[in-house]
């Protein structure tokens, strides 16, 4: 008896995401002093809205055989708390520090960050431009004093330079505004899945059509989650897909096979940068209130 061939599962796309967060911004292309006031500037503006994390480097910080020191030390400062180490943070250990802040503000004169708000500043020319491959994701421009446009490398590197907003640096003005409407949209990226693409098997009944509240209870779940959340699919099997899709939003498996992971699977795959509610349709007291 010859082996069934493996079935191909798809192919999950790779989420968007940075050094430090999903959400990093590195500021370039200018002092480290201008760069600092900035960001400190950017966090008073939206510190009671967003949490925000930063990230620089102080490269004139004596050398640890300078400076011996336990391996690693903790320093409680009252306002704030104070860890020092000798050993570089490996990348899992980075997010897990910024896991709990919505933003991460970067110097980038130092270390890079997926997306760039670019300083065009005369002083820091030669740096910039050594940066140059670092900038993968310029969201703006800003100008400093006497400054109108971008060095010509860059506008050669981005033929398309007008169309990236710019503000002037004594002015972040439109900085915060990109920022606050970028988080925000951020945030309500939620979409919910309604897992009804079981076989009910030990039930011995469809179980997605059994009426507790006066509708089909598949039906009952997909309203019921419709004003809470972006976008609602209800998650089935491929066999399933052409006769639902005329009442439903759906999204058929395509990691087959493996049972509810499957579908959540399937959900990452069809958008890994959305948050998703997982909900069984087997649940018939869940509320707008419990969810």
């Amino acid at each position: 008896m010859s082996a069934q061939p493996r079935q191909k599962q798809g192919k999950l796309t790779q989420l968007r995401h940075g050094w430090y967060g999903r959400q990093e911004w590195a500021i370039v292309g200018t002092p480290c002093g201008n760069i600092q006031q900035l960001a400190q500037t950017v966090v008073e503006a939206l510190k009671d809205q967003y949490r925000f994390g930063y990230l620089h480097a102080n490269y004139r910080a004596p050398k640890a055989e300078e400076n011996p020191s336990p391996a690693v030390t903790y320093t409680n400062k009252v306002q704030w708390h104070q860890w020092e180490t000798h050993q570089a943070p490996n990348p899992a250990q980075y997010w897990q520090q910024f896991n709990e802040v919505d933003v991460v503000l970067v110097n980038g004169n130092h270390l890079e960050a997926a997306r760039q708000v670019v300083v065009v500043d005369m002083e820091k020319y030669d740096s910039l431009k050594k940066r140059l491959p670092q900038l993968t994701d310029v969201a703006m421009w800003a100008y400093a004093e006497g400054m109108k446009e971008p060095h010509d490398f860059l506008k050669e590197a981005f033929p398309h330079w007008a169309e990236i907003p710019s503000m002037l640096l004594n002015n972040p003005t439109p900085l915060i505004t990109l920022i606050d409407s970028t988080l925000q949209a951020a945030q309500k990226s939620i979409s919910a899945i309604v897992l009804a693409g079981g076989k009910s098997q030990r039930m011995g009944n469809d179980k997605t059509v059994i009426d507790y509240h006066g509708k089909p209870q598949r039906e009952h779940l997909y309203g019921m989650l419709q004003p809470l959340v972006d976008e609602v699919y209800l998650s089935c099997r491929p066999e399933q897909a052409e006769e639902l899709s005329e009442q439903y939003h759906v999204l058929p498996d395509s990691f087959l096979g493996m049972g509810p992971y499957g579908a959540i699977l399937s959900a990452l795959q069809h958008d890994p940068n959305r948050a998703w509610l997982v909900v069984a349709v087997d649940m018939p007291y869940v509320t707008e209130e419990s969810v």
